[in-house]
């Protein structure tokens, strides 16, 4: 198994398009407010997981994937 630590940081506002890629990915929010989008292969719907300073959340990364930093609440 081999595991890679990142440390990324975005303005608020910032977002990345969906990706999708081998593996799995851990988030940790440090600071403000996170929303991840998972959306489904099977029938298309977009799951929303919105994240606080301090919220885990973890998923395979197959699954097309995106996100945006909401900003401070």
């Amino acid at each position: 198994i081999k595991l890679i630590d990142t440390v990324l940081f975005y303005e608020p506002g910032a977002q990345h398009s969906f990706d999708h890629h081998e593996g799995m990915e851990y988030v940790l929010v440090l600071d403000g407010t996170f929303d991840i989008y998972l959306r489904s292969e099977a029938n298309g719907s977009t799951e929303v997981r919105h994240l606080h300073a301090g919220d885990t959340t973890a998923y395979a990364a197959r699954v097309h994937h995106g996100f945006k930093n909401v900003g401070c609440p």
